[in-house]
């Protein structure tokens, strides 16, 4: 399916947003984290060329301007990408009609009546995995990010048939 009927699809899934408690630290910490690591492996190359620059010695181990530049922009991208996935993770919106995930370039969306199985990885604790499978797509919902897994299991046993009660194995399947 191409991604322009996959973002045209994702405006049909509409109402009602259902309410999920999030588990914002996760993210934060994470997302804080990254920033900072980053932070230090870019500022520590490109300090010690500044500095190699100012006193007139050559740039450290065969580095170039470019390059340090490249590296710069390719770890501040690659930290954002990583943010990014784990804002899309939290971002989700659940309504009676589907489940809608940010996009660059809009939302993607699977709604309840598209999904053709649903599969629960995972045991006790919020590590879990539940993936929507659908004909022309699937969604990775991560429970770590809610802080109530049981709950979010419920949303979708709600609005999709034939679910487990709870999710108290290491991987349990259901087809609707």
């Amino acid at each position: 399916m191409s991604s322009n009927k996959r973002l045209i699809s994702a405006r049909y899934v509409q109402g009602q947003p259902i309410r999920l408690a999030r588990s914002w630290s996760v993210v934060t910490l994470a997302c804080a984290v990254l920033v900072t690591c980053g932070l230090f492996v870019v500022g520590q190359e490109t300090w010690t060329a500044i500095v190699a620059t100012q006193e007139g010695k050559p740039l450290p181990a065969g580095w170039t301007w470019t390059s340090i530049i490249a590296w710069d922009l390719f770890y501040v991208s690659l930290v954002g990408a990583i943010c990014g996935f784990l804002l899309v993770q939290t971002l989700m919106v659940f309504t009676d009609e589907g489940v809608r995930f940010p996009h660059p370039f809009g939302h993607v969306a699977i709604r309840w009546n598209e999904v053709t199985r649903v599969v629960v990885d995972g045991g006790t604790g919020h590590y879990s995995l539940v993936v929507l499978e659908g004909k022309a797509r699937s969604f990775k919902i991560r429970g770590i990010y809610f802080k109530d897994r049981n709950r979010l299991l419920e949303v979708i046993r709600e609005h999709v048939s034939r679910a487990p009660e709870r999710c108290e194995g290491d991987r349990q399947k259901w087809t609707p």
